[in-house]
């Protein structure tokens, strides 16, 4: 918990910064990315950077909620070694 806690504001500044660079790239007159520019560069980033953490998270949850099973002794019910999931 502690560790999503701490990486939350990294993904709120994560986000800020880059709408605040995507927006460079944008055409004023016709709303569209400008041609040539790295904008679509940007974006592929900044989509793997969001899948990325999306994937730790899950992983941070699935290994916190396995920890505290195991330390208060709390039986699944289920898909043995896969109720966490």
């Amino acid at each position: 918990f502690k560790v999503l806690l701490g990486i939350s504001p990294l993904a709120v500044v994560k986000s800020v910064l880059f709408s605040s660079l995507l927006q460079g790239f944008i055409d004023p007159s016709t709303g569209l990315p400008i041609e040539g520019s790295p904008y679509w560069a940007i974006t592929a980033v900044n989509k793997a950077f969001s899948f990325g953490m999306s994937l730790f998270t899950i992983y941070v949850i699935f290994k916190t909620r396995q920890h505290i099973r195991e330390r208060s002794g709390i039986p699944e019910k289920g898909c043995e070694g896969w109720e966490d999931c």
